[in-house]
Parts: C-alpha cells; sequence; structure tokens
C-alpha cells in the first residue's frame, strides 16, 4: 500500500476513527469490542 492510502482515516461504525495503518489496533480497542455486544 502507498503511505497516502496507510495515511487515510476512516470512521467505524462503532464511533471510533483509525487510519488504514492501524485498523488492527482498532478493532481489538475496548470501545470496539463493546460497540460489537
Amino acid at each position: 500500500m502507498s503511505k497516502e492510502r496507510l495515511a487515510t482515516r476512516s470512521n467505524c461504525e462503532c464511533g471510533g476513527r483509525y487510519s488504514a495503518a492501524n485498523r488492527h489496533v482498532h478493532v481489538r480497542s475496548q470501545k470496539h469490542k463493546r460497540w460489537l455486544q
């Protein structure tokens, strides 16, 4: 992936924001896990 693609910020349905480079960190976060329940 290009640097620009990795740096783009995305909004998650749980209310969080993450970059493509840190998506795996966000998916494991407590905020995201609580939203899944």
